[in-house]
Order: structure tokens, then C-alpha cells, then sequence
């Protein structure tokens, strides 16, 4: 199960352009700040966005970008060019999140296909592959949380080992994302609560009070320093929409409530980057959204006749810390709402970290009733028809998109700062690629050409585009150029095109200030030429003849 979550999410660790998932260029920029040679934590008050002089917005907690950066840093990964890297390291994180769920599973009691249905039915929400292949703080919380509740489950029977593991998790999830700490803070008051007798027993045990002990000194010892440092435990470097004004007639939280639900409710089967992809068929969203009301009514018909039980107290705080987390999420939503008049942040891929344990604690009290038994099955059922659909046509829609005319749509950012862009360029391989045309008019540039893998004579993995040595993105060559397939010999090349859009371009800008390179198979640039710049261009291929129409 862990093995397939890996490979779906590497369709998009591959495929997706860089800085496409959300906030992928705002996470990168703190990973940037280590592997640079600065602190293990990032430099919050001082670290702009890579691409834009805008100061980083984030304010997690700095673990997943201390450890992205230390393996980086050790192994000598640039953030930009080996951005595929640290992908990679995401998605592992979260393979290993799912086999760990898998595990507290069968803890729980259920048969090993039961609890690979219950944790891959995460696969069945189109958002959760595709973060996973994206470098986002989100999947280290995933890790953190089911570290958690693997060893949580661990401390009847094998206390040592299950204190450590539960405290390692809990302090992975402190020190990496704020909103994934206060559901197992809540899930840990909640639970303590329905049950003081076995709290004072685990504080009996030296091994718990060893594990709590080490949180606590960690936690001490990274927040009040910040504290200290930036007089919040949370850092704010930089503000979003600060642009927009006050809403001139605001509506109330109950208001927002019905907004907050009915917008969750909507992105729930969409996969939500750059493009909005919709790959739940619309005939079988009322099947989608009944596989995900399932659980709930599950706990529901059940929790009211159940007798009193370790899982129904597991299953009872798991709950109410979720409803707490997402109360305390709409609050905070709410004011910034007051503030600019957005819906900012009602995304329901903060939750993934919860899937599964929503899917498993639900169904895991009572199991051995009838009611749950069928409740159970009908759910594995819808899930596994929604695990074979879902994954591929949301990976078919992203590649149909990727290879539409517009291969692209960049914006330039504020070209005033320092130049951001330190990729190293090789000297240019014969034949790697052309720049045809370059148009600029009312702030936008449209570029085209095509570009390929010298070696392979395949369509190059990725375009980088910089202005005045300001990296603005990547793309992916889109469309078709069978001239320069018939040219270079290679039926491989004839979608080697590319059509990119770039936004926001500076008044008195030159077709030469643009600079598109091709990424090669061996993880070199070559710089692609464009004809009107020739003379600043030595050694320069000729692009390949034809007597077909101008691609644009």
C-alpha cells in the first residue's frame, strides 16, 4: 500500500512544473535558506520567495525544512534544479505515513486487506497523491501524526517502545505544522479526560515520563528562543492580500460557517494547483461524497448503543480533536476574512493528516457487529472502485492539460531585488533546442520554440524560464513540431514545442533579457538560442529548416 501511494505520487513529483502545487516556491525558499550555508532553521525575518522579492509568508515550524535542507546540503542538491529531489523526500515521507497507518490498523483489529482499504481510500481524494508529490510541509505532519497513533496504540502492551514512538511523533508534528499540534494536543486532553485513571497509570510507567520530558525539553528549546527572537512562537515574515480592503458589508461567522462547509465540500474531489483538475466523474460524485459520509455514520448508528471501551474513547477524542482543529482553523479564517473580504485557507487538504485515522476509528468500535460489518463493506467496496479511477484520471487530465497549446502560464515577479537565479548553465549541446519566437505587448511575453534532450532526442523534462536573471518557473514542452522531428531524425522529438505565457512583464523589457533553458538527461542547462539575440550568442546550432508554418 505505501509502495502504491509512492508510485502515484510519482507521477507528480515528475510531471508537475516547479512551483505549480500550493506554495511549492514559498516551502522551497526556507529549504534554499539552509542549503545555502545559513542556520538549521530558516531565516524567517530576512528570506524572500525564490522567485519574487515578496518576503516569505509561511510561519510553520521549521522541522521539514531543517531536515530537507540537511540532506540537501549534504549532498550538494541545488533547491532549483534538484527540486525533483526533494519531491522525492516528500513523497517518501508519506509512503512511510501510510505504512505506519496500516499498522495502527491492525492494531485496531482489522484483517490486512481491511486495513489496506481503509488507509489507501486516501488515494480516493484527488488533493492527497498530488501534495504528496509536492514539497509542502503537509507530508511531514502526515509522518509526524501517524508515528503518533502507531505508537500510542503501542503503550498497553509494549510501553518502552511505544512511549518513544509516540513521543517522536508528537514532537515531529510540534515542530513542523501548528494546526496538525493542536489536534494531538486536543486528542491528548480529550482522551486523558474520559479516562484519569489510565493517565495516572502510563504516568506511572519511568519510560513515559522519559519520553513526555524529552518533548517538552525539545519543544522548550526551539520556542522560546523564537519567542524570544521574533516575540511570537509563530513567525510571520511576510503578509498576504494586504492589497484588499476591509469587506464593505462582512457577513457573520454563522455565515462563514455555511461558506466554510459548502467550499470544503466543493474542493473535497478536485485536485487544486495551478489548474483545477476534476478527475471524479460527475455521474459519481453522489457516490464519492456517500463513501465519505460512510465512516461518519458508521460511529454515528453505533457510538449511541456502545458500551464504554479503550477504542470507543480512541474513536470519541480522535472526533472531537478534529472538531476542535477545524473550529479553531474557521476562527482564524474567519478574521482574516474580516480583514481583506477573502475565502482565504478553506482548503481541504490541511486535513489529510487525518484521513485515515477518520477512516479507521469510526469503523473500529463494534466491529464484530453486523451493522459495522456492512457499513464496512459497502465502504471498501465504493473506495476500491474510487482507488482504480481516481489516481489515473487525475494523472491522464494533468498530462492532457501539460500537453495543450499553452504549455505554460508564468508570471514575472518584481524584477527590482537582487537576481534569485543561481542555476548553473552547461555549455549549450548541439542541437538541444531553439527559441523561435519572442512577443511582448501590454505587459505579457508569449514565447515559443522547442526544446529537446540532446542525448535522447526526447521532448526535455523541463524549460527554465529567468528574466534578468530572475528565475520565473518551469514548463514543459506541450505541442507538436513534426518539422523538427523530421530534422533531427527522431519521432520521439515531435512533441518537443513548446508555447509559454508570461504575466507581469516590466515596461522597456527586451526580447533578450529572456532566457529559456533546457534541462538535459545528465541534469545540465543548455541555454536555448533565440535568433534575434545571435550576436550575443557564440557558437550558435541552426535551428532546423522547414517550409511548414510559424509555431507559435
Amino acid at each position: 500500500m505505501a509502495l502504491l501511494v509512492f508510485a502515484t505520487s510519482w507521477f507528480y513529483v515528475r510531471n508537475v512544473p516547479l512551483g505549480q502545487p500550493p506554495d511549492e516556491w514559498a516551502h522551497l525558499s526556507y529549504v534554499a535558506d539552509i542549503t545555502s550555508g545559513g542556520p538549521l532553521i530558516p531565516d524567517y525575518a530576512n528570506s524572500p520567495v525564490l522567485n519574487t522579492a515578496q518576503q516569505n509568508y509561511l510561519e510553520h515550524p521549521p522541522l521539514y525544512y531543517t531536515a530537507l535542507g540537511v540532506v540537501g546540503k549534504s549532498l550538494s542538491w541545488d533547491p532549483l534544479k534538484d527540486y525533483r529531489h526533494y519531491r522525492v523526500i516528500s513523497a517518501l515521507m508519506v509512503a512511510f505515513g501510510v505504512y505506519l497507518w496500516v499498522l495502527v490498523a491492525m492494531q485496531l483489529g482489522f484483517s490486512a486487506i481491511q486495513a489496506a482499504g481503509l488507509t489507501g481510500a486516501t488515494l480516493a481524494i484527488p488533493m492527497f497523491p498530488y501534495l504528496a508529490g509536492s514539497i509542502n510541509n503537509d507530508n511531514l505532519c502526515y509522518l509526524g501524526v501517524a508515528l503518533f497513533f502507531h505508537g500510542f496504540l503501542l503503550l498497553p502492551s509494549r510501553t518502552r517502545r511505544g512511549a518513544y514512538i509516540c513521543a517522536l511523533g508528537l514532537l515531529t508534528t510540534l515542530l513542523t505544522k501548528a494546526t496538525g499540534a493542536l489536534f494531538l494536543l486536543a486528542f491528548l486532553g480529550i482522551w486523558s479526560c474520559l479516562g484519569l485513571g489510565s493517565v495516572r497509570s502510563l504516568l506511572g510507567e519511568k519510560h513515559v515520563r522519559i519520553a513526555a520530558g524529552l518533548v517538552a525539553i525539545a519543544c522548550v528549546g526551539y520556542y522560546l528562543p523564537t519567542f524570544a527572537i521574533y516575540h511570537t512562537f509563530f513567525p510571520v515574515p511576510g503578509a498576504l492580500y494586504q492589497e484588499y480592503a476591509v469587506p464593505a458589508h462582512a457577513i457573520g461567522f454563522l455565515e462563514y460557517l455555511g461558506e466554510f462547509t459548502s467550499r470544503m465540500f466543493e474542493r473535497l474531489p478536485v485536485v487544486l494547483g495551478a489548474q483545477g483538475l476534476r478527475p471524479v466523474p460527475k455521474d459519481l460524485l453522489p457516490l464519492f461524497y456517500l463513501m465519505l459520509g460512510i465512516p461518519l455514520a458508521a460511529w454515528l448508528l453505533f457510538r449511541p448503543l456502545s458500551l464504554p471501551s479503550p477504542r470507543r474513547r480512541m474513536a470519541d477524542a480522535f472526533l472531537l480533536a478534529l472538531l476542535v482543529t477545524v473550529g479553531a482553523q474557521l476562527w482564524i479564517c474567519w478574521q482574516g476574512y474580516l480583514r481583506t473580504g477573502l475565502y482565504a485557507g478553506l482548503q481541504p487538504r490541511y486535513y489529510g493528516y487525518a484521513l485515515p485515522g477518520l477512516f479507521l476509528f469510526t469503523f473500529a468500535d463494534g466491529l464484530d457487529t453486523r451493522i459495522k460489518r456492512m457499513l464496512l463493506f459497502s465502504y471498501l467496496a465504493i473506495a476500491i472502485v474510487f482507488i482504480a479511477i481516481i489516481p489515473p484520471r487525475a494523472s491522464v487530465e494533468h498530462y492532457v492539460r501539460q500537453r495543450q497549446e499553452v504549455a505554460a502560464r508564468l508570471r514575472a515577479p518584481d524584477l527590482t531585488a537582487a537576481p534569485r537565479d543561481t542555476l548553473e548553465t552547461s555549455t549549450q549541446p548541439a542541437g538541444a533546442g531553439f527559441v523561435d519566437q519572442i512577443h511582448l505587448a501590454e505587459h505579457k511575453a508569449r514565447l515559443s520554440g522547442w526544446a529537446i534532450d540532446a542525448t535522447s532526442k526526447q521532448p526535455t523534462r523541463a524549460l527554465w524560464v529567468s528574466i534578468r536573471q530572475h528565475l520565473i518557473g518551469t514548463a514543459q514542452p506541450a505541442s507538436e513540431r513534426p518539422d523538427v522531428a523530421a530534422a533531427i531524425g527522431s519521432d520521439g522529438a515531435l512533441r518537443s514545442g513548446f508555447v509559454i505565457t508570461v504575466s507581469n512583464v516590466p515596461e522597456g523589457l527586451s526580447p533578450c533579457d529572456i532566457t529559456v533553458r533546457a534541462e538535459q538527461s545528465d541534469g545540465t542547462l543548455a541555454t536555448l538560442t533565440y535568433p534575434a539575440c545571435i550576436p550575443a550568442v557564440t557558437n550558435a546550432a541552426s535551428p532546423p529548416t522547414t517550409t511548414s508554418r510559424q509555431h507559435e
